[in-house]
């Protein structure tokens, strides 16, 4: 395990000494308290290293046909100088992943989501580009909150007033050169900003020193975890499983039997099914010609009375925890498992259990009462618990305009 970018500073504010394994590296996973570090993003302004995401740099002349065969979206010179979130399936209509890609230019694309170099290089052809993980090559540093366009104005001269989500600007910040995206992943207003990793303390110093008039925190990821659950971003290998050839970022036991295809987790409206041939666009086609999904993602509410009598049933103190689970919990109806929750984490923001369902379309109504065999932290079973179906995101978002 090894350092990101900004280590040499973030190991100095980790005073709880709580780390967080993500492929190579560490990051903290708590600063301070968890409370602090989520009300920073909801609140005022938090950063947030999240430097280990792997990175795709795809560069030659033929750089848009090919990514244009591998995701569901489609992409067009119109939107160069653009962050597109899409996901990518393989042949069965699976997802391999989902995650952004950066339209640098009609010759330059960066794909940053789980690992899929070996996915790119498999179908690599006669499509005139080259492939680079550039992985290690930036140090990303997320900046979330209602004050983080203060906090940018402060650092910086990057023309970030009229950057609209998902737009890219560059510029540069204390001398050093940074690439500027209106991006998150916490539901918040935000940016990501890209650096060398060389300059990756110079730019940590300069965002820490501008932030400091705006009650700037370091922010976890834990917190970070909670917050997009609150969001309703669903979470690869934690919430599904991805179906590529190429190993999976996380540091955890992914279940592979939990593939899913993109409407089967919300993404539906990334998948543009009239453009031309793409990886799983024929297995797509015909999922929605013949039935549709048969499951969907909704948001879970838990009936607390239920879990402390699940507990208590057991002779056991109650562990409502905020750390988000990663290890799903079966929905059962009639004796049979026919779904699962997902990302349950008590969340401070909503002062409730939350969680995402993945259910038959006849229990994913609104208002609907699943059924969930809760385990404790080590899988043992204690009980049936309640959970209302709930609209998502559980928060309202972040001005994305």
């Amino acid at each position: 395990m090894k350092g990101t970018a900004f280590h040499e500073r973030t190991k100095r504010l980790n005073l709880s000494t709580a780390w967080y394994g993500w492929g190579e590296y560490i990051i903290p996973d708590i600063y301070t308290n968890l409370e602090t570090e989520l009300s920073a993003i909801r609140s005022s302004v938090a950063v947030i290293d999240m430097s280990p995401l792997p990175k795709l740099d795809i560069e030659g002349p033929d750089a848009v046909p090919m990514v244009n065969s591998l995701i569901t979206r489609n992409l067009d010179s119109s939107k160069i100088g653009r962050a597109l979130f899409t996901p990518a399936c393989n042949d069965d209509g699976k997802l391999i992943c989902d995650g952004l890609i950066f339209f640098l230019s009609n010759n330059h694309i960066r794909y940053c989501s789980d690992n899929v170099f070996d996915w790119f290089q498999d179908h690599i052809g006669s499509f005139d580009v080259t492939l680079t993980d550039t992985t290690h090559n930036f140090g990303l540093l997320s900046l979330q909150g209602p004050c983080s366009k203060h906090v940018l104005d402060a650092a910086t001269k990057v023309p970030v007033a009229d950057l609209k989500f998902g737009g890219i600007a560059f510029g540069e910040i204390a001398g050093v050169s940074v690439m500027v995206v209106r991006q998150g992943f916490t539901g918040a207003f935000g940016y990501e900003l890209w650096v060398d990793t060389k300059d990756g303390l110079t730019v940590w110093d300069a965002i820490m020193e501008a932030g400091a008039a705006f009650g700037i925190e370091p922010a976890g990821e834990y917190a970070a975890d909670i917050a997009r659950v609150e969001a309703g971003f669903p979470l690869i290998s934690t919430d599904y499983a991805g179906s590529g050839p190429d190993p999976f970022s996380s540091n955890i036991h992914v279940n592979l039997k939990h593939s899913a295809n993109p409407y089967e987790m919300g993404f539906g409206q990334f998948v543009d099914l009239d453009k031309a041939n793409f990886v799983g666009r024929q297995a797509l086609l015909q999922l929605v010609k013949e039935q549709g999904t048969s499951k969907i993602i909704v948001g879970l509410e838990f009936d607390l009375s239920t879990v402390r009598e699940a507990h208590s049933a057991e002779k056991i103190s109650p562990n409502i925890s905020s750390r988000v689970r990663w290890n799903p919990l079966d929905v059962v109806s009639d004796g049979q498992t026919v779904g699962r929750a997902t990302s349950v984490t008590w969340s401070p923001t909503t002062n409730s259990l939350i969680g995402f369902g993945h259910l038959p379309q006849e229990l994913a109504r609104l208002g609907k009462v699943v059924r969930v065999l809760w385990c404790d932290e080590c899988g043992n079973e204690l009980g049936i618990v309640s959970a209302n179906v709930v609209d998502m995101p559980f928060i309202q978002k972040g001005n994305r305009g």
